[in-house]
């Protein structure tokens, strides 16, 4: 064999160095994983059934109804610390006795925000970096339009899980596994440009600039692992809610 040869260190100063670089990006993934705490709104709407609930309540520290949102609580078993909102939607429910007085909140139903909007700054105010809605599905569509506008916001919500899709907001980097096959879609957020680099798409995102109002749909996951990278600006993924299991959190 020909040329020089590496010895046995500099083989292995090679390989510690090429594991470093990875494990660094690992670990600097998960550290974006890792907050104080982890905040999960039940709000109005058509919701996932108890199943899809109890693979995720583990991973949420607090628990917020808003409205109506405390009927889907109730009905997939949600341990509730809060119940906020006008209280329009629940009326006199005799449930609502069996929670402590202070976690009861009710506001005037003439005010600037929605109770979903309540919720998730009652999640922030209690300390908590990632927060997550559940329901909002079906119903009215300004009611939709809404919760999705509030992933344009800079402090918007981290992921939602309505009752046939899950949203995921894309700041720095979104990874999903074991879900090859599956149709996906990533839209723009926020005000500026978005571009980014993907890996394990159908359709790959790297040339793209997008701006509100562009989208990507029906895109198809070609591996176990899809990685989408952002360079700049936001974005949402969307996609089944078979894709859940594939996604970290």
């Amino acid at each position: 064999m020909s040329g020089r040869s590496l010895s046995l260190s500099e083989w292995e100063i090679g390989t510690i160095e090429k594991n470093r670089v990875h494990d660094e990006e690992e670990i600097a993934y998960h550290k974006e994983m890792i907050v104080e705490k982890r905040g999960l709104v039940i709000t109005g709407g058509l919701a996932a059934g108890k199943a899809y609930f109890d693979a995720v309540k583990s991973r949420f520290d607090l628990i917020v109804a808003a409205d109506s949102g405390y009927h889907t609580a109730v009905d997939v078993g949600a341990d509730i610390d809060f119940v906020v909102g006008d209280m329009d939607s629940i009326g006199e429910d005799r449930l609502l006795n069996d929670l402590p007085e202070d976690s009861v909140i009710t506001y005037d139903r003439d005010k600037d925000f929605t109770d979903t909007e309540i919720a998730l700054q009652l999640l922030k105010d209690k300390g908590c970096g990632y927060r997550c809605i559940y329901g909002g599905g079906g119903g009215r569509l300004d009611h939709l339009f809404g919760i999705f506008a509030l992933f344009d916001r800079k402090d918007g919500p981290d992921m939602w899980i309505t009752d046939s899709a899950v949203v995921v907001s894309i700041r720095e980097r979104f990874v999903l596994k074991g879900m090859s096959g599956c149709t996906i879609s990533f839209f723009p957020i926020g005000t500026d440009r978005c571009t980014m680099i993907s890996a394990g798409l159908k359709w790959p995102l790297n040339s793209l600039e997008w701006v509100k109002g562009d989208a990507g749909v029906s895109n198809q996951a070609l591996s176990d692992t899809v990685e989408v990278k952002m360079r700049t600006g936001s974005a949402v993924f969307v996609g089944g809610l078979e894709t859940l299991k594939g996604i970290g959190g």
